[in-house]
């Protein structure tokens, strides 16, 4: 009875240290491979106008893998302009080759942002115009959105 307790407890200890194992192996595999394409960014607003007022704000995008096929990213702003505040937030939508899906946007062109070349997308949603800047590591570099009567740019900077 004693042999089988002791049996019992080694085939545990095994299944106890591959599970650890495992573990460590997924994380390792997770922070060497598709974080390079879930980092989440902080931003500032660096021009604009609403109302003929002057514009300014922060933001922020985060990122969500929903599946191997689909990468999903999402942005938030708060602009301040004479004394008010307004939120405008969007969703970028990507394929599994880390390009926007083109059925939802248009594709405007490429161009070089700080040493990398981007390519520049747009859509318009409920009368508003987005346009935006990403790279071949699913960074957004930069955004525009434009409505009746005003407009705002922002920068994002990378607070890792």
């Amino acid at each position: 009875m004693e042999a089988g307790s002791k049996a019992v407890y080694v085939v545990f200890v095994i299944i106890l240290m591959a599970g650890v194992a495992a573990i460590g192996l997924t994380g390792f595999l997770f922070e060497n491979g598709e974080n390079e394409y879930a980092k989440s960014h902080d931003y500032t607003v660096v021009s604009g106008s609403y109302e003929g007022a002057a514009v300014s704000g922060e933001g922020h995008s985060r990122y969500y893998n929903e599946s191997s096929r689909e990468y999903l990213y999402s942005f938030e702003t708060v602009l301040k302009y004479g004394g008010s505040e307004r939120t405008v937030s969007f969703e970028v939508i990507c394929s599994s080759d880390k390009v926007p899906v083109s059925k939802i946007y248009d594709e405007k062109g490429t161009e070089t942002i700080d040493g990398t070349e981007c390519v520049w997308w747009s859509y318009d949603s409920a009368g508003e115009k987005y346009d935006f800047a990403i790279d071949g590591k699913m960074v957004v570099h930069r955004y525009a959105v434009s409505g009746a009567g005003w407009s705002f740019a922002a920068v994002l900077d990378d607070k890792e």
